[in-house]
């Protein structure tokens, strides 16, 4: 919901999904940007993983930092200056870290940090209401 990145399944989850048996317990191996699990039904368990630290600190700040990282996001200038920095930089604190991967991945042409990406589709609206969905489908 709040990542572009190639290969998300939000297209296909509810194609795929037929094939689901019923569950009380979904585990998801490989969550990346969440297309499968933000698609369905949640389980009365679910248990999420990947191995990618980026996935990982970012929705750990959305469950339990959304506000933080909504207020940092709102105060953050969408430039090519900052682009390119964040393509060579690496953060450490757990809010620039989730910003840092939110801006490149939608920002980004087809969710890669290869070029910045500025159009007509309101990418900083869609990224905050998208943003508190996820928090709220989280818990």
């Amino acid at each position: 919901m709040i990542l572009r990145r190639l290969g998300n399944k939000s297209r296909i989850a509810k194609e795929v999904q037929k094939y689901f048996p019923e569950h009380s317990m979904y585990i998801e191996p490989f969550f990346g940007a969440g297309g499968m699990f933000f698609n369905k039904p949640k389980a009365k368990y679910n248990i999420l993983n990947d191995n990618d630290s980026e996935v990982f600190n970012l929705f750990n700040v959305v469950m339990h930092s959304d506000k933080e990282l909504e207020d940092t996001f709102l105060k953050m200038p969408i430039s090519e200056d900052l682009w390119n920095y964040w393509k060579k930089t690496q953060e450490t604190d757990p809010i620039l870290k989730a910003l840092r991967f939110l801006f490149l991945s939608n920002y980004g042409f087809m969710g890669q940090a290869h070029s910045l990406r500025l159009d007509a589709d309101n990418t900083s609206t869609i990224l905050l209401e998208n943003l508190g969905k996820t928090h709220k489908f989280m818990f």
